[in-house]
This record gives C-alpha cells, sequence and structure tokens, in this order.
C-alpha cells in the first residue's frame, strides 16, 4: 500500500512538473501575474450594450475583438481589431494620451477567460480605458446592432 502510494506521489509530482514546464515555454502560457488577478478574484469593468454602440462612431474608442480569427472574419463589431492569436495584446503599445483611448473588449458571449486576459494585460500595459462588453458580441448580434463581415483589421 505505501508502495502505491509513493508511485501515485510521483506521479503526480512529474505530471505537475511537466504541466509548469510546458506552461512556461508557451508565448500564450498563463503568467504568474494573471494567475493573481484571477486568485484575488478581481473582476473586469463592463460596458453596456447600449454605451457601446453610442461610442461605436467615437474616433476615441477602439472595439477590440478577442475571438477566434475565423470568428472575427465571419463578423465583427464594425471598425474592431482582432486580437487573435491571444498574445497578440501584449504587443500593444499605450499611446501618450492613454486617458483618451477607450477600449472595448469582447468574445462571443462575454464571459470568456481572453476578454479578462487581455482586460489586465491592457490595464497592465498602463491603458486605464478599458472595458469588457457586457453580453459580449451575443448580446450585439441580438440587438440587431451593425456587423461587418470579412477580413478587415
Amino acid at each position: 500500500m505505501r508502495t502505491l502510494w509513493m508511485k501515485s506521489a510521483l506521479i503526480a509530482a512529474g505530471s505537475l512538473l511537466a504541466g509548469i514546464l510546458t506552461n512556461a515555454m508557451n508565448p500564450f502560457g498563463i503568467t504568474l501575474a494573471d494567475l493573481a488577478v484571477h486568485l484575488r478574484g478581481t473582476t473586469t469593468q463592463k460596458i453596456s450594450i447600449e454605451e457601446a454602440f453610442f461610442l461605436l462612431e467615437d474616433p476615441a474608442t477602439i472595439f477590440l475583438d478577442v475571438r477566434r480569427d475565423g470568428e472575427f472574419r465571419i463578423d465583427h463589431v464594425p471598425g474592431a481589431v482582432s486580437l487573435y492569436p491571444p498574445g497578440a495584446v501584449r504587443l500593444l503599445r499605450p499611446p501618450p494620451e492613454r486617458e483618451a483611448v477607450r477600449l472595448i473588449l469582447y468574445d462571443f458571449g462575454g464571459r470568456g477567460p481572453a476578454v479578462r486576459k487581455a482586460f489586465w494585460t491592457l490595464r497592465r500595459a498602463g491603458f486605464h480605458g478599458v472595458f469588457a462588453l457586457e453580453g459580449g458580441f451575443a448580446a450585439w448580434l441580438d440587438r440587431g446592432y451593425p456587423v461587418r463581415e470579412g477580413d478587415v483589421y
């Protein structure tokens, strides 16, 4: 019985080590900062569908689509920028007038981990006006708001 317990503990430790190494080598892996945000239970700042629609024509507002590239190509919020692959958000650099820029992130349902990860990555990069679209792209479609089709970035 003791040998079985020892083998199980050894397998568990080996699996944990393999998982940590795989995550560390993956460019889109979970960083310690992302994990800390998740463990604190911090939530994203939301923006309603109606308010986001009102801001659609505002030049200081940028919609960021965190869905997969294929979904973005089918349809997206007009003027939106695709943040696929997920690590692309790390490439964004805040402009000098960060407070003047409003970033609205969305996925399909509004509750996905990609939105939370992009939200906190952008906040740590110095962007202050970062919002998650409440209800996501599904709520945008439900309201009958305009969409753009095709491979536009």
